[in-house]
């Protein structure tokens, strides 16, 4: 709302609620002596159905000009490079019962336009014209209230409504998100969930974590709705969710079997069904997921549920069927810390007899590529963002290394070693006080040497320095004759210009300059001294991953162009400067 404007109270008072119901402020203005103020004692009725609702006390004042043919008013638009747009509305009444042979007809001319022609006020009863459409997007806007042609009386006005729109310069949610957030929150009746899902990013729903991207719409990724007492089946309009990669509905009521439609999320990578009442067989493809290690399948403390893979039986094969289960679940338990004891013993002593693999080589000592590198660091920075984010309450790593990140046989990253983890108890800690050093010498916050205090900004400092190691190939902390700390070492380098200088030489050159510039910009937003000016996780895994496509698109591109080269035999192409065709920031 720009404002509501009463012009014509002969009191000059401000009227609002509870003179008017939706609390609109009205106030008068002093327009002498070109326009002459009029007013009546009368109650000025309202239409059954009237929208507007002008209270009478407004309405019974007015203006007529004082040269007996036409108001005249203007305002200017707010300046900027985009300027908003207008919607007016205009409110009148006649005071005096008018005989047939002594009218009052009304023109409203805005800019030289005539908006409304011939407009007769009704006697003693509130009447409107409303230009709800918008008015365009002049610098300035000039109103002419006349007398019409075959009028005999001269024109008035009781009140004045002016609005301008509101420019909402965000990205929306996408749609298909919507319309499922909206379904949601229509089954469940969750009032407090109001406006988008996602935008703005800085209001978000509660219980929801969102992806956001410079040129793409908002999606959802991660639906907490643990302990809201849910019932019935599992809504199907999750389905529609097709970004969402953490799902919890654990501690509620709902029944039924698990839907086939869960398997078909590809990228969901966590689903918690524990504490409910759901029935039947996990179904297969989910089943095959949490067995592959693509899907962390939670369904415990569910009566109903079959859980050994196998179809349900009734009566003595339930019950049976439930005792293997159990059984087998507790083999699986005590085998698995059996195994962890094992694998425990076998890490400490490797790690006295030799140094750790770094960072950039696999287990057979072969450095890895660019793309190799940023889909560990992606995988990396995907499992701290579900630590500070997707967990509850919150949990802090307190160790976060190259040693603590294990890969694959197929090179996939995942966070190990939470023996110093620490977990928020609730949302109002925003640190965790140690009372002894914690973390390893070269990956801890700066800001810990002072606070002795470690919060997710510390996780993402050591992070950064992960990031260096995987540029660099170098350790965080340097030995002679460069002895020193990575970060400043970067810093150093980069200062002179020359962002080849800082890149492993081992990539020999096999990169795209955009990717790698958007990496080590990134760590070194994570390694700034004092946490307020590092970035979230979520953030660092947004620009990792658009580095990660510059770096596929910049292979692909390669490829084509090699492609083109091998079928060429004597015929002479124009070489293709790969460099000079790809868009994006340049190295500094």
């Amino acid at each position: 709302m720009h404002f509501h404007n009463d012009f014509f109270n002969v009191e000059l008072l401000i009227f609002r609620y509870p003179n008017d119901t939706y609390d609109r402020i009205w106030w008068t203005h002093n327009f002498e002596p070109l326009w002459l103020r009029i007013n009546t004692s009368e109650t000025i009725q309202i239409i059954r159905g009237d929208a507007f609702k002008v209270p009478s006390i407004v309405m019974s004042s007015a203006v007529t000009p004082s040269n007996n043919t036409i108001l005249e008013f203007y305002w200017d638009s707010q300046s900027g490079f985009v300027r908003p747009s207008y919607c007016i509305y205009m409110h009148f009444a006649e005071f005096d019962y008018l005989p047939p042979n002594r009218t009052r007809l009304i023109d409203v001319i805005m800019n030289g336009q005539v908006l409304k022609r011939n407009f007769q006020p009704t006697y003693l009863l509130s009447t409107h014209i409303p230009l709800t459409y918008e008015l365009g997007s002049s610098t300035r806007y000039q109103f002419n209230i006349t007398k019409a042609a075959d009028s005999i009386l001269p024109p008035i006005l009781n009140a004045i409504e002016l609005y301008s729109t509101l420019l909402l310069p965000n990205l929306a949610s996408d749609r298909t998100d919507v319309r499922a957030m909206m379904d949601l929150k229509q089954l469940y009746d969750m009032k407090i969930w109001q406006g988008d899902a996602c935008a703005p990013q800085d209001f978000t729903w509660k219980g929801i974590l969102c992806t956001f991207s410079s040129s793409n719409p908002p999606r959802v990724t991660s639906i907490n709705l643990s302990s809201l007492r849910l019932t019935g089946n599992i809504p199907n309009a999750i389905d529609n969710l097709k970004a969402i990669e953490y799902l919890d509905l654990s501690n509620n009521n709902f029944t039924g079997p698990i839907p086939n439609f869960l398997s078909g999320l590809n990228s969901l990578r966590m689903l918690n069904l524990s504490n409910n009442q759901l029935n039947g067989s996990i179904p297969k493809a989910l089943r095959q997921k949490q067995e592959n290690g693509f899907l962390e399948l939670r369904t415990e403390n569910n009566p109903g549920l079959c859980t050994n893979g196998n179809e349900c039986v009734d009566d003595h094969g339930k019950k049976k069927t439930l005792a293997t289960a159990v059984i087998v679940v507790i083999a699986v338990i005590l085998a698995s810390l059996i195994l962890l004891a094992i694998i425990v013993v076998v890490v400490r002593r490797q790690r006295r007899r030799k140094t750790p693999t770094p960072p950039y080589k696999d287990g057979t000592g072969r450095v890895l590529n660019w793309r190799e590198r940023l889909r560990i660091a992606v995988d990396a920075a995907l499992g701290l963002e579900y630590l500070h984010r997707g967990c509850a309450p919150p949990i802090i790593h307190r160790d976060v290394k190259t040693s603590n990140i294990l890969l694959s046989q197929n090179l996939v990253a995942k966070i190990a070693d939470f023996g110093l983890s620490k977990a928020f108890l609730t949302d109002d800690h925003t640190h965790v006080s140690t009372e002894v050093v914690v973390g390893t010498l070269g990956y801890m916050d700066p800001e810990y040497h002072d606070t002795f205090q470690l919060n997710e900004k510390s996780d993402i400092y050591s992070f950064g320095v992960v990031l260096l190691e995987l540029i660099t190939s170098l350790p965080a902390v340097l030995k002679n004759p460069d002895r020193g700390h990575i970060v400043q070492w970067v810093q150093q380098q980069l200062a002179k210009g020359e962002i080849t200088d800082v890149v492993d030489v081992g990539l020999k050159g096999e990169y795209n300059i955009n990717s790698i510039w958007k990496v080590i910009d990134t760590a070194m937003k994570c390694t700034m001294p004092t946490a307020s000016q590092r970035p979230t996780m979520t953030q660092v895994v947004i620009q990792l991953k658009e580095s990660l496509q510059l770096e596929v698109g910049h292979e692909r591109a390669q490829n084509i162009y090699v492609e083109v080269l091998e079928q060429t035999d004597s015929t002479e192409i124009a070489s293709i400067d790969m460099k000079t065709t790809m868009s994006g920031p340049t190295a500094r």
